[in-house]
């Protein structure tokens, strides 16, 4: 059974847990320091990176960073905004929730970064080509 919006999908469930595993992984790869960041009750080591999802609707997703003192809060704009002046231009939305974490990994570039590239293909029963 898969759950509607606004809950998420299963599969959308599935993307949120390996992204979490991606992230472990990525920025705390040392197992030592992983479980001691275990027994914490939040991911306190990481503020400029943490990440935010939000779903809007139906494959329509959106992110934002806790670092982000300016510009837009969640990147593609919430419905309400698209077609307005505050619409994040580069990125109107919808978009789906892969394509959201796509984003996430893009610096400076149009493609996503080669380790959330690496992580995805490793895991296609998560992300199918």
């Amino acid at each position: 059974m898969t759950a509607a919006w606004p809950f998420g999908t299963d599969a959308e469930t599935q993307m949120l847990v390996s992204y979490l595993l991606e992230h472990r992984n990525y920025w705390f790869g040392n197992e030592g320091y992983a479980r001691k960041m275990d027994q914490r009750p939040l991911d306190v080591d990481s503020g400029w990176k943490t990440v935010t999802f939000i779903k809007y609707g139906s494959d329509d997703w959106g992110y934002g960073r806790s670092s982000w003192t300016y510009g837009p809060t969640f990147v593609p704009s919430p419905p309400n905004s698209r077609g307005t002046q505050y619409e994040h231009a580069k990125h109107p939305g919808p978009l789906p929730l892969e394509r959201v974490m796509d984003l996430v990994h893009t610096v400076g570039s149009d493609e996503p970064m080669q380790h959330w590239s690496d992580w995805k293909k490793a895991h296609p029963e998560v992300f199918p080509t």
